[in-house]
């Protein structure tokens, strides 16, 4: 693999930064009512024309910079960013508390929006972020971040208990969302039109990074823990998608990823996740894939380990499969419950020994399987669309899916009638399906098990 989280020059572990159109801005001064709450406490608002001598409580009084504003709002309060924030990066180092985070949000009547202003990474813009947090318990929920010449946004080491949701983040040079930071949520999300450095595969940098991705502690060392991303929108992006890199501990769910140009979910130097709900679809990158590539800033010893697939559903991408470079084994990972359609699963033999543990059950492949280390392995209660079936209580069937040509997970679910109903094993991994319905005993095979 080429793809790579990128490390900034600037002693920053990762971040994002926009650019391109801003055909896609939000720009209206309308009232947004869904971006209010009534718990949000205390408001100061944050203006690029504003003045930090102001006392911040009015747009027209409005805080010059993002410190100053999360200062003066304190702990369990919120920042309003009122209009365009343009051309300028920005570093948050102020903090919220643990279980009272400040919350940065636009201006409900005059919705602010980051706007890079720049469309290539040329001059001191260079790798470097449009905004890099280093403040934890930071909440930024909303504001719109485009334009930007190299990386987007990062949580830096020290950002813990970061989140960002209901973000639109698109035109970006190379990364979106980067983290290092423990406890780290990212939902909601819609990410599009990244990672443009890599158009076509064109490596103009050589490499290219993730959508939304955790990453190593550069300034203090070690994998991020509690990683989790969900229910996220990304389209366009021409790098890996999601990843959870030098992590121990992460949920990947529910989120739509296509098309697929290198790897839709990877998971690399990564243990103790769980990747479930999850709909990649369209394009030749690879769906889903693991591994434990090399890297000579991270010491880390241990293979691929104690991971759960479930309940993804993949159309018409490239194969699951296991990444050979770096550490050649893996264990204790389960694919239980998947539906793999025009689909391939490849995972190689480890040379290194240790490979145990693994599980492929209870999944629907219409694909070839490539599996060329059989032992550390248990594979049953599977429908092997296209034949070459293997392990036991296997199915070769048409799995009756509802239709097939829809390109979304309802035309992947089966039809009342299929043999898949109830053909599948009880597995502890696998009490719901993709839509959330409780399955039965013994449950179907695939991601869908409700009426």
């Amino acid at each position: 693999m080429t793809f790579r989280f990128i490390r900034p020059t600037h002693l920053l572990a990762f971040a994002l930064l926009g650019c391109g159109s801003t055909s896609n801005a939000i720009n209206d001064t309308g009232n947004d009512a869904s971006l209010r709450n009534p718990e949000e406490g205390p408001v100061v608002y944050l203006s690029q024309q504003g003045n930090d001598d102001n006392d911040g409580l009015t747009a027209a009084t409005a805080k010059r910079t993002w410190n100053a504003a999360i200062e003066a709002v304190g702990p369990g309060g919120t920042v309003y960013l009122s209009g365009r924030y343009y051309n300028e990066r920005i570093v948050i180092w102020a903090s919220g508390e643990q279980g009272r985070p400040v919350t940065l949000r636009p201006d409900p009547n005059n919705r602010g929006f980051i706007d890079g202003g720049k469309s290539n990474p040329q001059g001191t813009w260079r790798d470097d972020n449009l905004i890099r947090v280093t403040g934890h318990d930071i909440v930024w929920d909303g504001i719109e971040i485009f334009n930007s010449p190299w990386n987007a946004i990062g949580f830096d080491d020290e950002a813990a208990r970061g989140v960002i949701r209901r973000t639109k983040i698109h035109d970006v040079y190379m990364q979106p969302v980067s983290v290092s930071a423990d406890d780290f949520l990212a939902e909601d999300n819609e990410i599009h039109d990244s990672e443009l450095s890599n158009v076509n595969n064109s490596k103009l940098e050589g490499v290219a990074g993730t959508g939304i991705g955790s990453g190593w502690k550069f300034d203090i060392g070690g994998r991020t823990k509690n990683f989790t991303t969900r229910r996220n929108k990304i389209w366009n992006n021409w790098g890996e998608n999601i990843s959870a890199f030098h992590c121990d501990g992460f949920v990947i769910s529910d989120n739509d990823i296509s098309p697929v140009t290198a790897v839709g979910i990877y998971t690399d130097n990564a243990a103790n996740g769980v990747v479930e709900r999850n709909f990649v679809h369209d394009g030749e990158g690879r769906a889903l894939a693991f591994a434990s590539e090399p890297y000579g800033y991270a010491n880390i010893k241990d293979p691929p380990h104690d991971i759960v697939w479930r309940n993804n559903i993949t159309r018409s991408v490239g194969p699951v499969v296991f990444i050979r470079d770096g550490r050649k084994t893996y264990y204790n990972l389960h694919f239980v419950g998947n539906t793999f359609y025009d689909t391939e699963f490849y995972a190689d033999k480890g040379d290194e020994g240790g490979v145990r543990g693994n599980e492929f059950v209870d999944n629907i492949l219409d694909g070839n399987f490539h599996l060329l280390d059989m032992p550390g392995w248990s594979i049953h209660h599977n429908d092997w669309v296209r034949g070459n079936a293997q392990g036991s209580n296997a199915l070769t069937v048409a799995p009756g899916f509802v239709n097939p040509n829809a390109g979304t997970p309802e035309g992947l679910k089966i039809s009342a009638s299929s043999p898949l109903r109830g053909a599948g094993a009880a597995h502890a991994n696998l009490t719901a399906d993709y839509w959330g319905a409780s399955r039965p005993s013994p449950p179907s095979i695939g991601a869908h098990d409700s009426p």
